[in-house]
């Protein structure tokens, strides 16, 4: 291999592995963003002195959008850490980083979580908190309790149910990324070192 050759495929592990640090540290913002405007949300409508609990029937839209850029991100980051392993790290002769966390994954895979539960989770438990505070909304601003449910006007009912429909969708996508972590795929750590020649 010349040395124009070796310069050109480091230069690009170099940025393929930059690549996939970003998109592990935007994927950690997302859901941190997640938690945040939840908790944003919870206080402004609860500090009001008029809550409108159709404010945080709006919330599960806003998680779902933001779940789908964190499968966004994991999709990628899982492309980028195969094309490493089928582009690369041939080109060294020997097995790298890539392929060793790939193996590792695929033999341990049945033991651990899946990895992307946990962000699901988070995501769905958000969305459903925020549903139930919008409806303990209309139940704390009444004596009538549970009854006071079916005071919601049919906009909110209406968001209500497309918050649900969000839930549902956010389960559907985070699928996606279970499915590529029962094929050869990994999720590579951040690491930073570089390959080293013989």
């Amino acid at each position: 291999m010349s040395k124009d050759a070796t310069d050109l495929i480091l230069a690009e592990y170099s940025a393929l592995r930059s690549e996939i640090e970003k998109r592990c540290e935007m994927r950690y913002r997302l859901v941190s963003y997640t938690i945040l405007l939840l908790g944003t949300m919870i206080a402004l409508v609860f500090r009001s002195n008029d809550p409108q609990p159709i404010v945080l029937f709006l919330f599960p839209v806003f998680a779902c959008l933001l779940s789908s850029l964190w499968v966004h991100n994991f999709r990628m980051t899982m492309i980028i850490a195969n094309y490493i392993i089928e582009r690369i790290e041939p080109a060294f002769g020997h097995d790298g980083w890539e392929k060793f966390a790939a193996e590792a994954s695929k033999k341990s895979g049945r033991f651990l979580i899946n990895n992307t539960f946990s962000t699901a989770a988070i995501f769905v438990f958000t969305q459903v908190t925020a549903l139930l505070c919008g409806l303990s909304v209309k139940i704390q601003s009444s004596s009538a309790g549970l009854s006071e449910l079916h005071s919601l006007t049919a906009l909110e009912w209406g968001w209500f149910a497309i918050g649900c429909v969000a839930v549902v969708a956010t389960v559907l996508i985070h699928r996606m990324p279970a499915k590529y972590e029962n094929r050869d795929f990994h999720v590579s750590r951040i690491r930073t070192s570089n390959v080293s020649l013989n």
